[in-house]
């Protein structure tokens, strides 16, 4: 329950912003445009996600490499 009303009230939040942005134009208008806004910060998130994700898997390896040359010499 608290969980979906933090959710609401993030997308109150963002209907606000826009809504202030574009001079307070039509609910339906400021809904999309806060639903195109939410949808590009996921996009930028999963981006981020994806690129460190990349990081901590070849670090991961070449530690891997590390330790294997370390018995094979």
């Amino acid at each position: 329950e608290k969980y979906v009303r933090d959710l609401a009230s993030y997308v109150d939040e963002k209907m606000k912003e826009v809504s202030q942005r574009t001079g307070g134009a039509a609910p339906l208008k400021v809904a999309v445009l806060a639903a195109l806004n939410m949808s590009h910060e996921l996009f930028q998130l999963r981006k981020e996600h994806h690129e460190k994700e990349g990081l901590v898997v070849e670090k991961t390896q070449k530690i891997i490499e590390m330790i294997e040359s370390q018995f094979k010499g």
